[in-house]
């Protein structure tokens, strides 16, 4: 999944336990496709994460990362 590998790339998982990941994935993909599901249809259709793609998905995983626990 092209949205997780953005997020380990970026730095959003440092600061999580490695115990803790799957966890991470599997609710951040979730809640992904349930509030912000064009992001992921923008990747999948232009097969790139474009610029205003990239600002949505980084507002996301902000909002994301800081209230997961």
């Amino acid at each position: 999944q092209v949205a997780v590998i953005y997020a380990g790339t970026r730095g959003y998982l440092d600061k999580f336990p490695v115990g803790r990941v799957g966890a991470f994935e599997a609710q951040y993909i979730a809640e992904l496709k349930a509030k912000e599901h064009g992001i992921l249809d923008s990747i999948r259709n232009d097969r790139e994460i474009k610029p205003d793609t990239e600002k949505k998905l980084v507002a996301f995983l902000d909002s994301f990362a800081k209230s997961f626990s």
